[in-house]
C-alpha cells in the first residue's frame, strides 16, 4: 500500500500540473480581491485535478490554454519526425497532437486504478491547500505546489492553465527525441 500512495502523491502533483484549471467565468481585477481570487484559483485547481484523475479528459481540454493545446501538436509532429515510432503511435491511435494528449493523459489514469475515489479527492484536497499562489499579475498567477511552478492564466473569461513549460520539459526529458527535435519545442 505504500508503494500505491506513493505513486498516487506523484500522480497527483502530476496532475495538478497539468490540469490546474477553471471552467467557470470569472472575473479579475480591482472588482475581486486577491483572497477571492486564491479560493477560486485553489478550487479550480482541485476540481480540475479531479478531472485528470478520473478521466474527464473533455472537460479538462476546454478548459486548457491555448498555448498548452497547441504544444501538444508540435511534441507530436516532432516525435512523429522519427520513423522508429511511427508505427508505435499509429498503433496506440495516436494521430495527431490532440490524440497524444489523450494517450499521455489516459496513462495517469491508468496509474491510480483501484484507488478509492475519497483517497484521491482528499490527497488532491491536502495538495492544493498546500500549495502557495503568486499573482504575477491580475491575470497570470504562479501555483506553487511541491516544487513545481503551476501557471494560470486568465484567457477568454476563465482561468486556464499554462502548462506549456511543463509539457516542453517533461518531453525533452522523457520522449525519444533527438536534439534539433528539443529545440524546436524548447523554442516554441
Amino acid at each position: 500500500m505504500k508503494r500505491k500512495v506513493s505513486t498516487l502523491s506523484f500522480v497527483i502533483v502530476f496532475a495538478l500540473m497539468m490540469s490546474s484549471v477553471g471552467w467557470a467565468t470569472a472575473q479579475t481585477g480591482s472588482g475581486n480581491n486577491r483572497s477571492q481570487q486564491e479560493k477560486r484559483i485553489r478550487a479550480v485547481a482541485r476540481d480540475s485535478t479531479m478531472a485528470i484523475l478520473t478521466g474527464d479528459l473533455p472537460l479538462l481540454k476546454s478548459s486548457m490554454s491555448r498555448r498548452s493545446k497547441e504544444i501538444w501538436e508540435v511534441i507530436y509532429t516532432e516525435l512523429k519526425s522519427n520513423t522508429e515510432f511511427v508505427d508505435e503511435l499509429k498503433q496506440a491511435g495516436v494521430v495527431d497532437g490532440d490524440s497524444f494528449f489523450d494517450f499521455g493523459m489516459n496513462k495517469v489514469v491508468s496509474k491510480i486504478k483501484g484507488v478509492p475515489r475519497n483517497q484521491i479527492e482528499e490527497m488532491v484536497q491536502a495538495t492544493v491547500d498546500s500549495a502557495a499562489i503568486e499573482f504575477v499579475n491580475d491575470k497570470d498567477v504562479t501555483l506553487k505546489v511541491n516544487g513545481y511552478n503551476n501557471r494560470y492564466v486568465f484567457e477568454n473569461g476563465d482561468w486556464k492553465v499554462d502548462a506549456t513549460d511543463i509539457a516542453k520539459k517533461m518531453a525533452a526529458q522523457h520522449l525519444p527525441l533527438n536534439t534539433a527535435s528539443k529545440k524546436r519545442i524548447e523554442s516554441f
